[in-house]
């Protein structure tokens, strides 16, 4: 039995249906509130806590869109209520990998074609390229084969800036800090499958920005 205030991890989360359903319920609370299409996969672990109630600690796999074979880990954080089975999402949020908390200024870091974050980038990539383009068949993402990202300064785009701005900019002096993603990645149409490189930035406010984006033909580059 759990000790009141102490975090206890829960054993066969796999075979556990109270497991199962709070992973469910924790998604289409996250959908209903956010506005978002998550589809649960599995909880991958879980833990509980005696407060005042109890609070089930989870990570969760699920995936978001139609590219369902890329599946990204959720934290999520279940109350339920005293002497009643009533609960309430107190947090969900996507789980990142600790490569991306290391990111420095001005110098790329090699990061895991996994990463959520990553592969966020990616299909925000494949999005916009979609888009733009109008296709009669749309792209969807394969694979990421290469990742790198570092942490840049860009001014406010309401402002002009001089010069020495610019300069400023560099040095880290001023500016909004953001996530700067170079990718490289297979898409694919039906059986056809092509190379994609994209630049992807990743603001502080959870903004995604897609810089780049350019569709590799058979040795040939096209730029959108």
């Amino acid at each position: 039995m759990s000790m009141l205030g102490v975090a206890r991890e829960l054993d066969s989360v796999d075979d556990s249906k109270l497991v199962e359903e709070l992973g469910h319920y924790a998604i289409s609370q996250y959908n209903e509130k956010e506005g978002k299409k998550l589809t649960f996969k599995r909880v991958v672990s879980a833990k509980q806590q005696l407060v005042q109630g109890v609070v089930y600690y989870l990570d969760i796999e699920a995936s978001e869109g139609l590219i369902h074979h890329h599946h990204k880990i959720y934290e999520a954080e279940v109350w339920q209520k005293p002497g009643c089975d009533e609960k309430s999402l107190e947090k969900f949020e996507m789980k990142g990998d600790d490569n991306i908390a290391k990111l420095t200024e001005h110098r790329f870091t090699s990061v895991s074609v996994d990463d959520p974050a990553v592969v966020e980038a990616a299909e925000r990539a494949v999005e916009k390229l979609n888009e733009d383009k109008n296709f009669v068949v749309n792209y969807a993402l394969v694979e990421v084969t290469s990742a790198n990202a570092k942490l840049i300064r860009v001014a406010d785009e309401k402002v002009s800036v001089s010069c020495l701005g610019k300069i400023a900019l560099f040095w880290g002096n001023v500016g909004t800090m953001r996530e700067q993603y170079n990718l490289e990645m297979k898409i694919g149409r039906g059986e056809v499958q092509e190379g994609l490189k994209a630049v992807v930035h990743h603001s502080l406010e959870g903004a995604w920005i897609v810089k780049q984006v350019e569709v590799v033909k058979s040795g040939w580059t096209f730029t959108f």
